[in-house]
Formats: C-alpha cells, sequence, structure tokens
C-alpha cells in the first residue's frame, strides 16, 4: 500500500478519532475552575439543589427544559457540588460531540485536507471550549445535534439503498452481493437511534425545535419519499413528551404575537454566526473601545468570506456533477446508473458520483439548509416580537454546520493570493480569541464572595442587585453567614424600595452593595439621592463585579 494511502486511512480510521477525542477531553481540562460561575450557572446551582418537583417547576417558569438540570442534581448528589464536578460534564459532552462531529466528517469530507482543517477547526474551536467549561446544557446540546443530523442522514442514505436493491431485474453474483448488503445494512437502527436524538434534544432545550424544522423541509424538498417513515422517528418521541411539553407551555408568560414594523435587518444575526464561527470576542474587549470592534469586523469578516466562497464552490460543483448521487455508498453508483429511470419514477433523487467530490455536495447542501433554515426562523420570531432567542449561545446548534462551511470555504481557491492571505489572517485571528478564551478571567463573582468574607463585619448587611442568581452565591461560595437581601431590578418605586432599604438597614453599621456586571440597581439612584442617610465610604471592582460600601448613619 503506499505511504500516502496508508496515512490516509490512519487519519480516517476510528482508532485516530477516539485518540484525538481522548486529548480533546484532555485539553479542556486544563483551567476548568480558573473563572467562577456566571449567572447562568449559579441558576444550574439554586435550581439543582431544589426538590425535584420544585426543580421541574422553577426551569419551567424560568423558560427552559429539566433534563439536564435534574442530571446534575443527580450527579452531584455523588460526587458533590463544586465548579469542578459541575463542569466536569460539560467536558465529557463536549468530547462526544467532537468524536460525533469526527464520524460525520469521516463520511462526508473525503478530501484529506478538508477533513483535517475541519477537525482541527472544532477541536481548538472557542465557542466549544466555552461550552465545554460552563455548567450548562449547551455542551450536550451541540452533540445531540450532531447525532441527530448524522443518523437524519445515515437513515435517508440506507433507504435509498434499500429501495435500490429491491429493483427486480437480473441480477449478477457482484450485483446479488450489493443487494444483500443492501438488505443487511438497513435495520430500524438508524431511526430509532434518531427518535432518542429527538427525545434527548427536545428534553434539553427548545431551540432543538429548529433541528426538527431543519430536518422536516429538507426532507420535503428532497426525500418525499422517505417522509412517512422519518415521521414516524419524530411524531413517537414528541408524543411520549407532549405531557411536559404541554406543562411547559402553560407555565410561560402568555405571549401575544404582534408584527415588528420595524426592518429586522440581517446584521445581529450574521454577527452571531460569526461568533458561533470563530469564537464571540465580546467578553474580553471591554476596552479599548477600538480594539474590540477590529475584532467584531474581523470575526464578521471572514465568515462572510468563506461563506460566500463555499458557496461558490458549491455550484462549480454542481456544475461540473450534473448527475449527484444524493446519499449513497459509491460501490453501489454503477447499479444506481443503470437505474436511473426507475428511480425518477420512483419519487427518489438518485446521481452517479465520479469521485467523493459528490459526498461535499451533500453535506455543503445539507449544512446550508441546516444554518439557513434555523436563522430564518429565528428572524421571523424577530419580526413576530419574540425575542427569547436571541442571545448567541442559542445559535449554538448550528456549529458543527458552520464549522464545516467555514472549512471547506478556507480550503477551496488555495492557488489564488487573496484566499491563502484571508486564510492566514483568519488563523491569525481564531488563535487569538482561543487565547483570550484559554486565559479569560471570568466576572468574578467568586472574587467578589470572597472579598466581602474578608471584609465583612458583626452589623454589616449586603445588598446584591442582579438575577435572583446572585442570592445562590452566597452559599455555593461559603458566605451564608452574611446578613444580606435582594434588590429587583424591577422595583423602581423610589418610597417602597427606600423603605425596604431603611428596615433591612436598621442596627446596621454598614451597607455592602455588589453588583454583576454593568447591572446597576434603581438603589443607586436611591442612594445618592439621600446622602443623609447612606455615606459611600468604598468602592472595588472587581472583574465584572462591583462592590461598594456604605456607612449607615442615623435615622
Amino acid at each position: 500500500m503506499p505511504e500516502s494511502l496508508d496515512k490516509k486511512n490512519f487519519i480516517y480510521s476510528l482508532k485516530f478519532g477516539l485518540i484525538l477525542t481522548l486529548l480533546f477531553f484532555l485539553f479542556h481540562l486544563v483551567g476548568l475552575t480558573r473563572h467562577s460561575f456566571w449567572i447562568d450557572e449559579l441558576h444550574t446551582y439554586g435550581s439543582s439543589k431544589l426538590p425535584i418537583k420544585e426543580l421541574v417547576e422553577n426551569r419551567f417558569k424560568a423558560g427552559h427544559l429539566p433534563l439536564y438540570f435534574l442530571f446534575i442534581k443527580y450527579w452531584c448528589s455523588v460526587v458533590g457540588y463544586s465548579e469542578g464536578m459541575m463542569r466536569f460534564p460539560s467536558v465529557v459532552f463536549a468530547s462526544l460531540s467532537f468524536l460525533a462531529f469526527f464520524l460525520l466528517c469521516k463520511k462526508f469530507l473525503k478530501e484529506t485536507h478538508t477533513f483535517t482543517v475541519a477537525i482541527l477547526l472544532f477541536f481548538f474551536h472557542p465557542f466549544v471550549f466555552w461550552a465545554s467549561q460552563e455548567a450548562r446544557m449547551y455542551s450536550i446540546l451541540i452533540l445531540i445535534t450532531i447525532l441527530s443530523s448524522y443518523t437524519f442522514l445515515l437513515f435517508i442514505e440506507k433507504s435509498l439503498e434499500r429501495d435500490l436493491s429491491r429493483i427486480n431485474t437480473p441480477l449478477t453474483p457482484l450485483e446479488r452481493g450489493l443487494r444483500h448488503k443492501c438488505r443487511t445494512t438497513y435495520a430500524p437502527t438508524n431511526l430509532i437511534t434518531y427518535s432518542i436524538t429527538i427525545l434527548i434534544g427536545m428534553s434539553l432545550h427548545m431551540v432543538f425545535i429548529l433541528q426538527l424544522a431543519v430536518h422536516f423541509i429538507y426532507l420535503l424538498i428532497y426525500h418525499r419519499k422517505q417522509w412517512i417513515k422519518l415521521a414516524l422517528g419524530i411524531i413517537l418521541p414528541l408524543l411520549i413528551l407532549s405531557p411536559m411539553l404541554l406543562t411547559y407551555s402553560s407555565m410561560q408568560e402568555k405571549y401575544n404575537p404582534g408584527i415588528n414594523l420595524k426592518l429586522i435587518g440581517p446584521g445581529k444575526a450574521i454577527k452571531r454566526m460569526a461568533y458561533i464561527a470563530m469564537g464571540d470576542p465580546q467578553p474580553f474587549f471591554k476596552s479599548p473601545e477600538l480594539l474590540h470592534d477590529i475584532f467584531n469586523w474581523l470575526t464578521v469578516f471572514f465568515f462572510l468570506f468563506f461563506l460566500i466562497s463555499s458557496i461558490v464552490y458549491y455550484k462549480k460543483l454542481k456544475k461540473v456533477h450534473s448527475i449527484i448521487v444524493q446519499d449513497i455508498h459509491p460501490e453501489l453508483s454503477s447499479k444506481c446508473s443503470e437505474h436511473r429511470n426507475t428511480f425518477r419514477k420512483r419519487n427518489a433523487q438518485c446521481a452517479f458520483p465520479t469521485n467523493s467530490s459528490f459526498l461535499e455536495i451533500s453535506i455543503l447542501r445539507y449544512s446550508f439548509y441546516w444554518v439557513g433554515i434555523s436563522v430564518l426562523i429565528m428572524q421571523l420570531m424577530a419580526v413576530l416580537s419574540y425575542n427569547k432567542i436571541g442571545p448567541t449561545r442559542y445559535y449554538i446548534p448550528m456549529l458543527a454546520p458552520i464549522v464545516i462551511i467555514m472549512a471547506i470555504g478556507c480550503v477551496k481557491w488555495r492557488k489564488y493570493f487573496i484566499m491563502n492571505l484571508a486564510r492566514y489572517l483568519f488563523l491569525a485571528t481564531f488563535l487569538v480569541i482561543l487565547f483570550l478564551q484559554f486565559t479569560w478571567k471570568g466576572v468574578g463573582v467568586r472574587e467578589g464572595i470572597k472579598f466581602l468574607n474578608e471584609n465583612y463585619s458583626v452589623n454589616d448587611g449586603v445588598v446584591y442587585c442582579s438575577d435572583g442568581a446572585l442570592s445562590y452565591s452566597f452559599s455555593f461560595y461559603n458566605a451564608e453567614g452574611m446578613i444580606r437581601t435582594g434588590i429587583s431590578k424591577d422595583l423602581l418605586d423610589k418610597e417602597k424600595l427606600l423603605e425596604k432599604v431603611k428596615a433591612f438597614a436598621q442596627g446596621k453599621k454598614r451597607l455592602w452593595l455588589i453588583l454583576y456586571r454593568e447591572n446597576d440597581s434603581p438603589l443607586i439612584t436611591l442612594l445618592k439621592e439621600h446622602p443623609e442617610l447612606f455615606k459611600q465610604s468604598f468602592e472595588e471592582e472587581i472583574q465584572e463585579v462591583k462592590i461598594r460600601g456604605f456607612e449607615v448613619r442615623d435615622f
């Protein structure tokens, strides 16, 4: 066997994929507790400490599905609650995501250079690194979206193979062997596995419903014959989950859809997709503002540049391959070619490859739908004035197709100077964002609570102003002994606010105010308006947490 072919076989082998997965796991364990929990992670802790019934109700009211939080509850009941133990499952799920992505690319990216770039982009991806080191459900959401798409595509492929094996014509011994292979490789396994991914995905996060929309539309456009079979794989898990989904819907705030008459530009969606493609530089550049803007523009530029490049490459392949095999093994292409008219009558898209590039067409086309349909639905929700799916992290189910699109767009057209220059600049920007993600100090909640612990004394009181999650930080970071009260951001009635603060300040010498990020409370204005009651004597900013000390005067 030629040395180059032997090397390629090893790169594409499952053994190599498992080795890389182990390295991925070890790499993402580095610095697992280097920064403290932030608000969402504190919500994970707080909700997982509740009794099961209260946990489920709490998550439903917060707009989340409970599966991940139940898992954390049982996991931490065994290993204990700590930053490392609560984040550890995310590293495991992210590692499995990498392995699933490796298998997906192994199946469809037969050109070694493209395959290698895609795998490396995912391995070192800043957004994957973030998801793998956060006590939230996003790393398992990446895993489930990749597995659902992988099993979806395999199901279509095996269904087409079985259709081919049923063509009633005289067969040669070789053809009989191929028919036997089709019959033995087709099994309900892919459909069952697909249904399981739907069951898990819809129990993790409602944003997974975008994945179902992609599959439904893609199937109706390209594989209508398989619609009834796959519909069972979608409907059955949804029926199982229907009591939970109905309960979830009933506990949400009543939504009255309206039409946003303002033009919804694509800018925000493009920026969020660019962050998913290269990592989000926003947390690292609070100042200087110029550096923040430069990296924002760079991420958007490279995303659009390689997206356009992949679209051009896709159109070029379509022209070269006027007849394309849709998700079918190359060794069956001659058989497919012989029965082309039969397949057309059966409304099955059939094609016949001359080389492995047809697989790139398959995965590129599916990736475009995977991203495009999801974004269009999100934009439609914005038009209907429903903005609960706006944050960048809700675009994370699109990470795998975006990486594939970026990899193909980055690798092709290597002979052009501008393309090479863009590729090197992209690599430099990507590595800088990865380095910043790797060294990021975090929001500083842990450090802020530690500071209060060190300076808190008898007759002090602490007022926390943020989402209610900051209340969990006191127990999580061993500061239960502090006398404290929470001030809602929505408490704008100054008289009621003053009464609450005065009642809390009774008998105290100092008040400590802890603010998360720039989330100033109406309490700040109140304290400034009543210097006769409270005098600020101290201010400290610890990363993204601001602590202020006030002397309480007699009143």
